[in-house]
């Protein structure tokens, strides 16, 4: 049934307007990289490669959570969920399907950058920054989906998924921040200043270390790159969904 769930979440994917909007964050993407190209003095060509790929990860993370929030929300609004749920199907089970599906739809993303990018630099290199980019996309979708169950509200829920990865992207800038000279004290407030830096470190993925596109300028294909990345989806990507499965069997449906 999970498998059913999840082909369902696909097709919505390709009827909506999702591939519209991954049409137009690719053409922005490229738009953007050939002017970057353009201005640039020197290394033109890795400018317009790294600054294609940055806006190619953020284009699809915006883009993927739009759409996992809106779907997901859907589903409460129009008593989809309730009609699923009154077949032969566990609450385990269709939240499953609605993550399995929404990995396709990262996975198709991640495999469409590949493309794209191997017709600038090598495959190898190409391969691991979309293995990065899936991983990442996969933890910021693990996210919107259970805000998209707990708030049932599309501008709560995503405000809630960018304000999470905009912590989990500068939180090693904000760590430098706060270690800064100028910014030392000794009083309470500043003790308790520095252990809620270092909670919501802790807590938050280090995504500040996925999808660098330097590693497409530098030519990074090292598999041993992908290993802390990997580790960090498999830790993440369940807990989330943990989260997000409580607080579904909590609600009355």
């Amino acid at each position: 049934m999970s498998l059913s769930i999840a082909r369902l979440v696909v097709i919505e994917a390709v009827r909506t307007r999702l591939v519209l909007l991954a049409l137009a964050a690719i053409f922005v993407a490229g738009a953007a990289g050939m002017f970057a190209g353009a201005i640039a003095i020197t290394d033109q060509h890795m400018i317009r490669v790294a600054t294609f790929a940055a806006l190619l990860r953020i284009g699809g993370i915006a883009v993927v959570a739009l759409f996992v929030i809106s779907s997901q929300v859907r589903e409460f609004t129009d008593n989809s969920i309730n009609l699923a749920l009154s077949r032969p199907v566990s609450r385990a089970h269709y939240y499953a399907g609605r993550l399995a599906g929404v990995a396709i739809v990262v996975g198709a993303w991640a495999l469409l950058g590949l493309v794209l990018l191997s017709l600038a630099v090598p495959v190898p290199v190409a391969l691991v920054w979309a293995a990065s980019l899936f991983c990442e996309m996969l933890i910021v979708a693990s996210f919107a989906l259970a805000c998209a169950l707990a708030l049932q509200q599309v501008p709560t829920a995503v405000l809630a998924t960018a304000a999470f990865y905009l912590l989990a992207r500068t939180m090693g800038a904000i760590q430098l921040l706060n270690a800064e000279p100028l910014t030392q004290g000794t009083g309470t407030g500043r003790q308790v200043a520095d252990f809620a830096v270092r909670v919501i470190a802790l807590a938050l993925p280090d995504l500040e270390r996925m999808t660098v596109s330097s590693w497409l300028v530098g030519s990074i294909s090292d598999l041993a790159t992908l290993l802390p990345l990997l580790v960090q989806t498999a830790i993440y990507v369940p807990l989330l969904a943990a989260l997000g499965l409580t607080d579904l069997y909590r609600k009355v449906l």
